[in-house]
């Protein structure tokens, strides 16, 4: 069984029991599941929540945060990338549970303890392997949630200053994600979206933990990624989508990040993918 790496940038769900952190290099939605004790989250210089014990906290990937354990506090986190399994059950009877999913999470939520104990029992379930039984847990995982009603959830109250920043995050994210071949520089980006240059690295620079050439590569070694396993695209094609300027530049970035060539990647990933895909479908 293929063990999920979290370092992947084409990941669908990866679970963790130890570190803390906040990565913007995915579209990662977090599950933060609080065993015992307390977590505080601090959302923003000025906004802060704690997660007690059996809560759940749900957060979209734009909305950085910095969360610190009291008193030695047990958790464990679930991050599920959305868009990747959106795209990967588009066409199926499970894709409109996914699109709620993503609408109750929107602007990051706490779901209250007396609601939580069939999906801490769910979550504790999956582990870090490619497996149809993983994608059904993390399926129901995400159904449970949409069941939950809105008196049990806790809604951030986010200032109109911070979620405009996230926004604009969010928004960079999609464009990349649904442009790939597109011009990606700071030059353009800043124009495209109505702001000076020195705006558009200083957002960027407050909510992500990478400069952003680095960034946009990493995403886009996630699409070809996925590309390589559920398409039957040549190289070359793969190459002209995500804007690379020849395969040969496209095959030297996806051997740095992955340490693979991309055929190499395409023939270890896509058996056992399909076979999963297929049972989804």
């Amino acid at each position: 069984m293929a063990m999920i790496n979290c370092d992947d940038t084409e990941v669908f769900f990866f679970k963790k029991g130890c570190v803390l952190e906040h990565d913007t290099g995915q579209s990662n939605v977090e599950l933060l599941f609080c065993l015992s004790g307390e977590i505080t989250i601090n959302i923003s210089d000025t906004q802060f929540l704690t997660v007690r014990e059996k809560e759940l906290f749900i957060i979209p990937s734009y909305i950085k945060h910095l969360a610190t354990t009291v008193n030695g506090a047990e958790f464990f986190i679930l991050n599920i990338n959305v868009k990747r399994i959106y795209r990967m059950f588009s066409g199926s009877p499970y894709l409109s549970h996914i699109e709620q999913f993503m609408g109750i999470i929107n602007q990051g939520v706490v779901i209250q303890r007396n609601r939580t104990d069939n999906i801490f029992t769910l979550a504790s379930l999956i582990t870090n392997e490619y497996s149809l039984v993983n994608f059904s847990n993390v399926i129901e995982v995400i159904d449970k949630i949409n069941q939950v009603k809105d008196d049990d959830i806790y809604v951030l109250n986010l200032s109109e200053a911070v979620l405009k920043e996230y926004r604009f995050i969010s928004s960079i994210d999609s464009y990349i994600e649904e442009n790939p071949c597109m011009d990606s520089r700071i030059e353009h980006l800043s124009k495209m979206f109505n702001m000076s240059r020195s705006t558009f690295i200083r957002l960027f620079s407050k909510h992500s933990n990478m400069p952003f050439h680095q960034w946009v590569i990493r995403k886009k070694i996630g699409i070809a990624c996925y590309n390589l396993i559920y398409t039957n695209d040549p190289i070359q094609n793969i190459s002209d989508y995500l804007g690379f300027s020849s395969s040969s530049h496209f095959s030297r970035e996806f051997y740095k990040y992955k340490h693979i060539a991309p055929l190499a990647y395409r023939k270890s990933s896509r058996t056992e993918a399909e076979d999963i895909y297929k049972k989804i479908a």
